[in-house]
């Protein structure tokens, strides 16, 4: 009864806030609300998406037009519940939408006007607007983090390094992920979903697989309410219809939502959930006498504060809360310490994200099992209705929503991370234990840490040992040693083909072979073991390797091109000696001769011979003309040839006939 009249005298003060005008500048609601932005003539609408997973359905609800102004790059931001974007201008404006439909100018960003900021999503601590730039015609990259808590709102500007630097990063739109760090996106110029990480500044364009059939943009990218990814975007070009697409997060593959209509520029953004419970824990495996320690975090998006929640989390037999960290909200503990099951009521939990950590004792004799932990959070009230609601744990380092928190309890027995020890010859493998929590460790090399730094291969044993246990292991670590040689540097004519065949060793199977070359592209394959190559100028071909183990190996060759060059002498003697007999042009590769001319000193023709190749004596001149052997004078001769990169050239001379 208290509880349901604490949520009734909030209900009431909110609606008479409302009523009187008290909210002026008016907040989102947010829970699973998804909105867009859609360029049409003359403006942008502002639109909420409807979705229907069950019916496959998105119904776009006009909520404003804003005339005038091309609006993109939005992001939610839970923390004021209103929506952030850009203003495609130049220079790039930082705007902010409430839900009045009222567009406030907040500053002039420092963008370069030469890239495209279109993709943009506030960050999960809410600091930023992260906006991502890019360009058509380049490889370069940008991100721009926005800092939405300072006044001035002041720009971080990071370039961005790829997996694939090979590759471009053409990304309409990004969303972060609900609880993981990470953004997500389409890759248009290939077609595959990518990620970024941005606190190391990484995009990952490579783990996801190329989709079959999708190269155009999609411009909006959003989560839903049940961690969906989905995306609106175009089969191929941008100018063609564009359809709804669910993008899997595990798999990377795409698939048709909803067919739509042709759309111009747009860009989306969500708020996936109003109140979330997360529930981490320190480690995936415990052992008997040991400790695992869980963190839970409780975020408040709504416009009140929760009042009378109750959590509670049930773990198994043979287990014990320890300890529980100071509650950063008002609350009674219930049940804790000392049992096996976890019980916080009188919650009182403002607006924000609250986080407290409790240990848990793995007990002597625990049963060996595998465990999908669930807390739950009670009472929550999500509407103006009286009636509340509960909410599942979602563990937050997994991209599945609403899924348990998986750990295992193990009996104590080392299992290290690899199940094939290899050393690649020059590395560090860093061996673990694969034994957490409260223990002790003592290896054969007197280290005493759950791992150690491996530099040479050969036996390695553990001993763990816990307040009620001691086990041992021990692994045989060999050493792989992978070679290649690309050979010496070389020098080729212009147009010239040439095959790059390393020569490598290795006692695995490889995995992978990446080639690349600078500064222009030439090679026919930049996957294969040996590759041919076509440069036009001086060029650089790097290869590097990768067995079955991950060990690598990597060697350059340099290929300088000579220009285009024939040798024509300046004198030959006809005299039937077989020495100098006959005039022919020579080159140090057989060019195409479309014809070969050669006149007296009067103008007149006295040889011409067609298409046939240099370096053929039989196709020269004999000296004869019309019959008639010529007597010894000076002759000019004239020639078109076509090199090996397909261009045509002519050269000319003179040459002397003697006797």
């Amino acid at each position: 009864m208290i509880s349901t009249f604490r949520h009734f005298s909030m209900v009431l003060l909110l609606l008479l806030s409302y009523l009187t005008g008290g909210l002026a500048q008016r907040p989102f609601d947010c829970n699973g609300r998804i909105y867009r932005v859609l360029e049409e003539q003359g403006g942008t609408y502002f639109q909420e998406i409807h979705l229907d997973l069950a019916g496959q359905e998105a119904v776009f609800e006009n909520l404003n037009f804003f005339n005038g102004l091309h609006i993109n790059g939005i992001g939610y931001r839970p923390l004021d519940n209103l929506v952030y974007g850009v203003l495609l201008e130049e220079p790039y404006v930082l705007c902010r939408i409430d839900a009045n439909y009222e567009l406030e100018r907040l500053a002039d960003l420092p963008l370069p006007t030469s890239m495209i900021f279109v993709s943009g999503d506030i960050s999960p601590d809410e600091k930023y607007l992260v906006l991502l730039g890019f360009t058509p015609d380049s490889k370069d990259n940008l991100l721009a983090l926005v800092d939405l808590t300072s006044p001035t709102y002041p720009t971080t500007i990071l370039p961005l390094a790829k997996k694939s630097a090979d590759e471009a990063v053409h990304c309409a739109d990004i969303a972060f992920h609900p609880t993981l760090d990470l953004l997500y996106g389409f890759e248009h110029s290939e077609g595959r979903l990518i990620t970024i990480d941005i606190e190391n500044a990484m995009v990952d364009n490579v783990s996801y697989p190329l989709v079959p059939g999708i190269t155009g943009n999609m411009p909006s990218v959003f989560f839903d309410g049940f961690g969906n990814l989905l995306g609106i975007g175009a089969e191929a070009d941008i100018y063609t219809n564009r359809d709804m697409y669910r993008l899997d997060t595990e798999t990377g593959d795409v698939s048709l939502f909803q067919p739509m209509s042709f759309e111009r520029n747009q860009d989306a953004c969500s708020c996936p959930f109003k109140v979330e419970l997360l529930n981490r824990v320190s480690n995936r495996f415990g052992f008997p006498c040991t400790i695992l320690e869980f963190e839970m975090t409780l975020i408040n998006r709504t416009d009140r504060v929760q009042t009378g929640l109750v959590l509670t989390d049930t773990f198994p037999q043979g287990t014990a809360i320890r300890q529980i960290g100071n509650l950063p909200f008002q609350a009674v503990v219930t049940s804790g310490e000392g049992s096996n099951i976890l019980e916080i009521s009188e919650i009182d939990l403002p607006i924000g994200t609250f986080k407290f950590k409790f240990q848990l004792d793995i007990l002597d004799g625990a049963i060996p099992q595998t465990v999908d932990n669930r807390a739950y959070l009670d009472e929550v009230l999500l509407t103006f209705l009286l009636e509340t609601e509960r909410i599942i744990s979602d563990d937050p380092l997994t991209p599945e929503p609403d899924d348990p928190t998986h750990f295992a309890i193990l009996n104590l027995t080392p299992t290290f991370n690899y199940i094939e020890p290899v050393l690649c010859s020059g590395d560090t493998l860093w061996l673990e234990s694969g034994v957490a929590g409260d223990v002790g460790y003592q290896w054969n090399t007197g280290e005493m840490t759950n791992s150690i730094a491996i530099t040479k291969a050969g036996r390695y044993a553990v001993t763990v040992t816990s307040s009620c246990d001691e086990a041992v292991g021990e692994i045989v670590i060999r050493e792989e040693n992978v070679s290649l040689e690309l050979g010496e540097d070389f020098e080729i004519e212009l147009g010239e083909k040439v095959e790059l065949v390393p020569d490598f060793f290795s006692n695995g199977q490889y995995n992978s072979f990446r080639w690349t070359e600078a500064p222009t592209q030439s090679l026919s394959c930049q996957s294969c073991s040996s590759t041919t190559a076509q440069p036009l100028e001086n060029s650089t071909y790097r290869l590097i390797l990768e067995n079955e183990w991950g060990c690598s190996a990597s060697d350059q060759v340099s290929i300088n091109v000579r220009p285009f060059s024939v040798y024509a002498p300046n004198a030959f003697s006809p005299n039937g000696d077989q020495i100098n007999d006959r005039f022919f042009l020579q080159s140090h590769l057989p060019y195409h001769l479309n014809y070969l001319r050669i006149f007296d000193r009067w103008g007149n023709l006295v040889f011409e011979n067609t298409d046939f190749f240099t370096d053929d004596a039989e196709k020269g001149w004999d000296g004869i003309a019309r019959g008639k052997a010529m007597q010894p004078a000076v002759f000019v001769w004239l020639a078109e040839f076509t090199s090996l990169n397909g261009e045509v050239h002519q050269a000319s001379g003179e040459v002397t006939l003697i006797k």
